[in-house]
């Protein structure tokens, strides 16, 4: 088995983790650098050229991505959820302000 991918699914899976936590602390650009530097890993994955079956033989690889699967169904649920409750404190509609009467008017988009 090449331990180079097993090393690059054991930093995608310390990867993952950072990735939900910055999710669940609303910390933007850290779920955006996690992200990113998953992209990275996964391009690296794909350029190492390795036999499907063997990989799906080997026990450490079955392991790291049962854990990839794991962080990545709870990421989903962790944005969808803050997805959600953005949209439910959003402003609907155009802001109220004042006119020139000096009355609360609906502004015009």
């Amino acid at each position: 088995m090449d331990r180079e991918v097993v090393s690059i699914l054991a930093e995608s899976v310390k990867v993952a983790e950072h990735q939900l936590e910055a999710a669940r602390k609303f910390d933007a650009r850290a779920l955006t650098q996690m992200t990113e530097r998953r992209q990275d890993l996964l391009f690296e994955l794909g350029l190492i050229e390795q036999d499907p079956a063997v990989l799906r033989r080997d026990d450490r690889v079955r392991t790291l991505v049962k854990q990839l699967r794991i962080f990545d169904l709870r990421l989903e649920k962790v944005l969808n959820a803050a997805t959600r409750v953005l949209a439910d404190v959003m402003p609907q509609g155009a802001p109220q302000t004042y006119g020139a009467n000096g009355r609360l008017a609906q502004a015009y988009r």
